[in-house]
């Protein structure tokens, strides 16, 4: 008997210092820099594809390190295209909330937790047509593990520290410090420089597979009902109330995307719905702006078959944009620009960026539809080239 306490002794002994060995050798690592109790001199924890998986619960700390007064939201687009060190924030301090994916339900639970932590005195808030077709009443996973949620970051992330999951990213960090990862990401929030690999003709391609995947019902959390756009409007409706009652200034556009998405659009029988999703926005700012004139946001809408939206895809050397949906640096210093009522530069066109309300929403959706003939009479061959897509992405998801 006294054998066998003993040796269960030694097991459970074991277990535990070998399980305690674990836990400190990820605590200390960190990989997700979430826990940030141990600072290791040398060690970067900037790894992007580590970054990617936890960058909701490491914006969620970041986001109260510093004093920001002003909060850029949205999805990956404004990660990549609206930078908080911009000149044109030079009045403002400013931190790139933005998230990959991002659910409306996630961007009102990130302002609302910054309005609770921050002296918020400004809020960009970039809108995309796809994000409101989303039907969701939670995060994601990273999301719930987050501070965005209430949640005590420790508390709700002790079990990481045994996962085998976590000892490889831990290996993975040490073994990246030979890469410098440090121009990838600021400690702002802004991706500053792309994932870009290969050509731009690549490059968009493969991303009009992904949107024809993800909005043509692949994804199961994806279905494009107009019941969905009315939860998320309601949504984004508090955030403007909010703004208006404390005095936050509301910058609230619609984001550009190349004409390649708006294509895909079409031939999804999606553009009636977006082209509604934008006659709703004006609604809705119309009826907030009329029981609140003294803070009275505007609609911006940087969409459409403008010269910077229509630029023609190259192998090399594409100025305004990465891919089908997200647009470059530039392409975010004149969105800030025409918000925030700044000079824009010489090189912006005049189409770039117009004020949308609901005496003028009528006449936009008519430019559009015949801006988008003429795009498709000059570019025939993109056309053709993002039709074949449909044609070959409809097959397989027959399958």
């Amino acid at each position: 008997m006294n054998s066998v306490r003993f040796y269960l002794k030694v097991y459970f002994g074991i277990l535990i210092s070998g399980l305690l060995t674990v836990a400190s050798f990820n605590l200390i690592v960190d990989p997700y820099n979430i826990y940030r109790l141990v600072e290791v001199p040398g060690l970067d924890r900037k790894d992007p594809s580590i970054v990617k998986s936890a960058m909701r619960r490491i914006k969620s700390i970041d986001i109260t390190e510093r004093n920001y007064d002003t909060l850029i939201l949205g999805s990956s687009r404004v990660i990549q295209g609206i930078d908080p060190e911009s000149p044109i924030f030079s009045d403002f301090s400013a931190y790139n909330a933005g998230l990959p994916r991002a659910y409306i339900y996630e961007i009102y639970h990130i302002f609302k937790y910054a309005q609770k932590n921050l002296d918020l005195k400004a809020v960009v808030l970039g809108l995309d047509f796809e994000v409101f077709l989303l039907n969701a009443d939670r995060g994601i996973k990273d999301f719930e593990l987050s501070k965005f949620t209430g949640n005590n970051i420790y508390l709700a992330n002790w079990k990481n520290l045994f996962t085998w999951q976590n000892i490889e990213f831990s290996w993975k960090t040490i073994k990246s410090q030979k890469h410098d990862y440090s121009f990838v990401y600021t400690d702002k929030g802004f991706r500053k420089n792309n994932y870009f690999i290969g050509n731009y003709h690549d490059n968009f391609e493969k991303h009009t597979q992904h949107v024809f995947a993800l909005v043509g019902g692949e994804k199961e959390n994806l279905l494009p009902q107009k019941s969905n756009i009315k939860y998320n409007l309601k949504l984004i409706e508090k955030i403007v109330k909010d703004c208006q009652k404390n005095n936050i200034k509301l910058y609230l556009f619609i984001s550009p995307t190349h004409a390649h998405q708006l294509e895909v659009y079409r031939i999804l029988n999606l553009f009636s719905l977006y082209e509604n999703w934008k006659k709703q926005l004006t609604t809705m700012t119309n009826k907030l702006s009329k029981n609140n004139s003294k803070n009275n946001y505007m609609l911006w809408g940087f969409s459409g078959y403008n010269r910077i939206n229509t630029e023609k895809i190259q192998d090399r050397n594409m100025h305004w944009y990465w891919d089908s949906s997200h647009y470059k640096k530039k392409v975010g210093e004149m969105i800030l620009a025409r918000l925030l009522g700044q000079d824009a530069s010489q090189d912006v066109s005049e189409d770039f960026g117009k004020i949308i309300n609901i005496h003028n929403v009528e006449s936009h959706t008519r430019n559009i539809r015949q801006e988008q003939k003429q795009y498709q009479q000059g570019f025939p061959g993109e056309v053709e080239k993002v039709e074949q897509i449909a044609r070959e992405m409809k097959i397989r998801l027959e399958r």
